[in-house]
């Protein structure tokens, strides 16, 4: 499993925040947590790249993620709903 199908998968669940990418690495933040698949996050924190990071639907729109991901259409249709809001 990659970073953004864990995150999808968190927010299919029920989760909210807001993701974060990078071009290499996707991570979930609200106010109290950060969701963050095998500490990549923070991996680049220590390497000096946690300013890289941009809200996703700055970086991409939802169809060039979906291809950027190979996104099938369960993780597609949650990614529809997180760009709606």
């Amino acid at each position: 499993m990659d970073c953004l199908r864990y995150l999808l998968l968190l927010l299919e669940q029920g989760h909210k925040f807001k993701i974060f990418y990078n071009s290499n690495h996707c991570c979930g933040v609200n106010k109290n947590k950060m969701f963050d698949l095998d500490n990549g996050f923070k991996k680049d924190m220590l390497l000096g790249y946690a300013d890289m990071y941009l809200p996703l639907e700055q970086c991409h729109n939802k169809e060039t993620v979906i291809k950027i991901f190979n996104l099938d259409e369960r993780y597609s249709k949650i990614l529809d709903e997180y760009y709606l809001f």
